[in-house]
């Protein structure tokens, strides 16, 4: 019960799990018997949405390859966060490792395939580290790993045999 002229402070908790950032407005109603009243007091709560990466793989073999030849492993990435997935820059640390996408944008609960590509120009085994640098703020940096071996290509010879065919006068070899 309040005197007459007293206030009365409460707390509103407010839970925006799953919430997408944005501003909402909805009005909060006030009742009270001793003495009877009734009100509305509009409340605004601005929810600040937060971008999550996930990725379908985190490292791919694309095998032996042929020198000067591409072989690419398909990515996913999803934003399953609750604001848009900014991916500025993504870093190669190897010249003979490529990518389809050298910046992209996941909206809300959307993915996105991408292509990284192996291309050798030498022979032997190889390990690309591509790093994607995104706005999701516990995930900041994440690595994606791609190896493949660089092989030569093969060289087309011709064996030289002998033929051996016993013919009578007149007749034909087929």
């Amino acid at each position: 019960d309040l005197s007459p002229g007293a206030t009365q402070t409460f707390s509103v908790n407010l839970n925006a799990t799953g919430m997408d950032g944005g501003t909402y407005t909805r009005n909060l109603r006030v009742t009270s018997k001793h003495p009877a009243i009734e009100g509305t007091v509009p409340l605004t709560v601005t929810v600040i949405g937060v971008p999550e990466i996930s990725m379908s793989l985190t490292t791919a073999d694309v095998g032996e390859v042929v020198i000067g030849q591409s072989r690419g492993a398909y990515l996913t990435i999803r934003n399953t966060g609750t604001a848009p997935l900014l991916v500025p820059g993504i870093t190669i640390d190897q010249s003979d490792f490529n990518i389809s996408s050298p910046s992209i944008t996941v909206q809300t609960g959307e993915s996105i395939n991408i292509i990284l590509y192996f291309t050798p120009t030498m022979t032997g085994a190889q390990t690309g580290t591509f790093t994607f640098h995104t706005n999701d703020p516990d995930e900041s940096n994440i690595q994606f790993i791609l190896k493949g071996k660089g092989v030569t290509p093969p060289i087309p010879g011709i064996t030289a045999g002998s033929l051996t065919a016993n013919l009578m006068t007149g007749q034909k070899s087929i």
